[in-house]
């Protein structure tokens, strides 16, 4: 005998069982399919981002190296070692004679400036031009820096 349930007319309690049944495994279907797509989203993201991170890394690690290997040259505190790779494949790469450290192109690291660096940390050159502006009674070009200097300003 039908009787009547908020808006739903039920025919048996068997028949309503079986339909709230029903569309509770399709809403909880319809959730795993969700989840399972938000997973596989998620690990497509994951596989993007690890990526992008060992490229980054493999960036910063090359500057890294790059700042090492140019400090230890444009210093000229220490000796730079060359190794040089035999043509044989059969011998190992032999180390040659230390080398003086400077620069091969005559650049010089120079200090950050703080208040209380002290210009002897300064490459003599540096030094030199120091030496003119401080003596310098008005504001000075730079030819006339360099003639101060004992450097051609000539462009010929």
């Amino acid at each position: 005998m039908p009787f009547v349930v908020g808006r739903r007319i039920v025919v048996s309690q068997d028949v309503v069982l079986e339909a709230a049944m029903v569309s509770w495994l399709e809403e909880l279907d319809r959730r795993e399919a969700a989840a399972r797509e938000e997973i596989a989203e998620l690990r497509e993201q994951i596989v993007e981002l690890t990526r992008r991170l060992a490229e980054r890394e493999d960036v910063l690690s090359r500057l890294q190296i790059m700042r090492e290997t140019m400090t230890e040259i444009l210093s000229g505190d220490e000796t730079v070692s060359v190794a040089v790779a035999e043509s044989d494949a059969g011998e190992a790469e032999m180390e040659e004679p230390r080398l003086p450290a400077g620069s091969p192109v005559g650049v010089r690291l120079v200090p950050h400036w703080t208040p209380e660096l002290a210009v002897g940390v300064l490459p003599g050159s540096y030094r030199d031009i120091v030496e003119v502006l401080q003596d310098a009674v008005h504001p000075m070009r730079a030819h006339h820096l360099c003639a101060a200097l004992g450097l051609s300003t000539d462009k010929s």
